[in-house]
């Protein structure tokens, strides 16, 4: 879908600046040079233009970031339901089964408003990790406490905590950007 090549381009003062790498594409150009940001970099190798090995490497490492960007957006998500869960025992004294399960058919809900398809495994993961978190929750008193009193400074800094945090794990887990 490239062609590959090099050019000599003329710079601002009208002289010649030395050969450079290009790829193009009807719908792309890009000249790869020293002064080439990340991006463009990113694009001429995606470009095959550097060769099988190079663009099979961005090629992952694009899949890595996507999947990386993917979880970032459902963590806040995740994180929001952990709350929920939370307020439903330590607030309104819901019991531990009850409120997993208010909390499943919470998220089924979003995934049908969002026309998305609920993932099985899904339900087994709260069902496991939800009262694990419970248990962590009622070990921090202060936390407990911060839950029941319902402090929204509090509630926003556990979930921007909770959200750094779950990204740290996935990409300790994945190794690096998130392998796909």
């Amino acid at each position: 879908e490239y062609v590959c090549g090099q050019v000599n381009a003329k710079n601002r003062l009208g002289g010649y600046t030395g050969f450079t790498e290009f790829s193009y594409s009807k719908n792309n150009v890009i000249i790869y040079d020293d002064e080439t940001g990340l991006e463009r970099l990113s694009q001429y190798l995606l470009s095959g233009c550097a060769g099988p090995e190079l663009e099979a490497s961005a090629r992952l490492k694009k899949q890595e970031q996507e999947a990386l960007e993917r979880y970032k957006k459902e963590v806040p998500f995740s994180c929001n339901l952990l709350w929920d869960f939370l307020e439903n025992v330590i607030v309104n004294k819901t019991s531990t089964d009850d409120a997993v399960n208010i909390t499943i058919n919470a998220a089924k809900k979003k995934y049908e408003e969002k026309g998305l398809v609920w993932p099985p495994e899904q339900e087994q993961i709260l069902r496991t990790n939800f009262p694990q978190a419970l248990k962590k929750t009622l070990a921090d008193k202060p936390q407990t406490n911060a839950i029941r009193k319902g402090d929204p400074g509090f509630k926003t800094r556990y979930i921007d905590n909770c959200i750094s945090l779950s990204v740290s794990l996935y990409k300790a887990k994945t190794g690096g950007a998130g392998k796909v």
